[in-house]
């Protein structure tokens, strides 16, 4: 049983929190918060962080150019 818990713990089990950006999980949604400044430009505040990369195919919107690409690169086939 503490041997199941542990590998969980390493591999993520039960981490509910998820980058948008990369893909990391975390335990805590702080955690989550503080990795997200990992992203962000240089100046770029927390307050300011929004979705601003709008697809114009569809209207999503997406906080980095790269997620922006893989998803009209795989939703719209371009």
């Amino acid at each position: 049983m503490a041997t199941q818990l542990v590998t969980g713990l390493v591999f993520g089990f039960g981490k509910k929190y998820k980058c948008d950006a990369c893909g990391a999980k975390f335990s805590t949604e702080s955690e989550l918060m503080e990795h997200k400044k990992t992203h962000m430009m240089p100046g770029q505040s927390t307050s300011t962080q929004v979705q601003q990369f709008k697809c114009k195919t569809c209207g999503m919107m997406f906080d980095s150019q790269p997620d922006l690409s893989e998803h009209t690169r795989r939703a719209h086939r371009m």
